[in-house]
């Protein structure tokens, strides 16, 4: 091997590579594809995810600002009449905020979040259950609104 080394390196007039070893550099760079995409893709996943939590963790502080003014919180049921309350009490959300939420926990893309109003079996009290997309049957946040 050695030998062959030294040959071709030193008396050799040949330009470029062999197809041989052009073929070996493209299978080691599918193998590293391989491994690496799935790893990179997850990871993206997993930042939309925490970015939703994040968000859930903004709303829910904004909505315990908003109860502490007392308001009636009975004729919310839609996320367009939260932020609705929630502006209309000075707290302003920037950039897109609001577009990342939908009402509904089903077909929720990563980084959005389900927003689920529950009324209690009392009829009067609320709660608003927020899902990510990897949540399950529970919510990963809940708030009572009431």
């Amino acid at each position: 091997m050695r030998q062959w080394l030294k040959k071709r390196l030193a008396g050799s007039n040949q330009k470029g590579f062999t197809l041989v070893e052009m073929m070996v550099v493209v299978a080691i760079i599918g193998v590293l594809a391989t491994v690496l995409v799935p790893q990179t893709l997850g990871a993206i996943d997993r930042a939309k995810r925490q970015g939703a939590i994040a968000d859930m963790g903004r709303l829910r502080t904004a909505i315990e600002l908003v109860k502490l003014d007392g308001v009636d919180w009975e004729s919310v049921d839609s996320k367009d009449e939260l932020f609705g309350e929630l502006t209309g009490s000075d707290i302003e959300f920037e950039g897109d905020f609001t577009d990342r939420f939908v009402d509904g926990k089903s077909d929720i893309e990563p980084g959005q979040v389900g927003l689920v109003f529950v009324t209690g079996e009392d009829g009067a009290s609320t709660t608003l259950e927020m899902y990510s997309k990897t949540g399950g049957a529970t919510p990963d946040v809940e708030v009572i609104l009431d």
